[in-house]
């Protein structure tokens, strides 16, 4: 019955998500149903929400979204970063970026050491699906934000057009993750701050 109720909400989700694709009111509707569905299952849903929770903590974000996937290919992304004066301002060259903060050396840890300050702050977005009968058209959404703090640590926050609709009935803080870079990879990024 568990696995049942998390099957058909996951499905739920993932068949009316996507970029953008629901108007307002439509959406709001999807999150009541979604909100209506989660109070009927009742323990079930929470014990699958916690078994949820524990799996999307094995979830190496920087790995999915920065590295190329089983058949080489990359995610088509664009990075922006937010300069000392609040402006943003889009990475030009995200091969020299996937290169520079190597993604896959980065390491998970539990959470921003105490004390740390923010050094850099990024926001990734991902060129949109095409759909049937849609015309490419270089829209990109924003599905992460990334921040750095003190020495070598980042966090991922996975957002929005990823998380839609999610957010009801997985807790948002599954959809972060922190990890320790190298120091290399840090001043890289660091320098993007200032």
């Amino acid at each position: 019955m568990k696995k049942k109720i998390c099957i058909l909400l996951t499905a739920a989700v993932f068949a009316l998500g996507g970029c953008g694709m629901l108007d307002q009111e439509t959406e709001q509707e999807v999150r009541e149903e979604l909100k209506n569905a989660a109070a009927e299952a009742g323990d079930a849903l929470r014990d699958a929400q916690a078994k949820v929770s524990e799996e999307l903590s094995q979830v190496n974000w920087a790995e999915l979204i920065f590295e190329p996937d089983e058949e080489g290919e990359k995610k088509s992304l664009k990075v922006l970063y937010e300069s000392a004066g609040g402006q943003w301002t889009e990475v030009e060259d995200m091969e020299d970026f996937r290169k520079q903060i190597d993604a896959g050396g980065w390491e998970k840890t539990d959470a921003v050491p105490d004390g740390a300050e923010e050094s850099a702050h990024f926001s990734i977005q991902q060129k949109g699906t095409i759909h049937l009968g849609e015309e490419d058209t270089d829209r990109y959404y924003e599905i992460a934000e990334m921040t750095l703090y003190g020495e070598d640590t980042v966090t991922l926050t996975i957002l929005g057009d990823i998380t839609q609709y999610l957010d009801v009935v997985i807790p948002q803080e599954s959809f972060t993750a922190s990890y320790t870079i190298s120091r290399e990879a840090a001043e890289y990024l660091r320098a993007f701050g200032a």
